[in-house]
């Protein structure tokens, strides 16, 4: 009897502390929409807007890896990467638009909580 209480007791706190960490594409996919809120904000210095921009894709990535539902999050912060590689024409505008808002729709599906 003891034996059969201990074991619902460390299953119960098993269950318990599992919730309390976000699984790693979660974890990385929120890390990846910090990132992308710092360079939405606007970022002047270009050389940390692309440090921000890195970050972003490596994040974004690595919620990808670990979890296939952040595709769309790792396509976006590539979309991203491509714009910012140089000066944008009038014709690069509506692919800059684009970027941002599969960026912004990307994080808005995922959970904060």
């Amino acid at each position: 009897m003891r034996r059969i209480v201990g074991l619902v007791c460390l299953v119960a706190v098993a269950a318990a502390c599992g919730g309390a960490h976000p699984k790693p594409g979660l974890k990385h996919a929120r890390a990846a929409c910090a990132h992308w809120t710092k360079i939405n904000a606007g970022i002047a210095d270009v050389a940390q807007r692309q440090a921000e921009s890195t970050q972003f894709t490596t994040e974004a990535t690595a919620a990808a890896a670990a979890d296939v539902r952040y595709n769309n999050l790792k396509q976006a912060a590539e979309s991203w990467q491509l714009v910012q590689t140089g000066p944008l024409a009038i014709t690069d505008v509506s692919g800059f638009q684009e970027a941002i808002t599969a960026a912004r729709t990307a994080c808005a599906g995922v959970p904060t909580k």
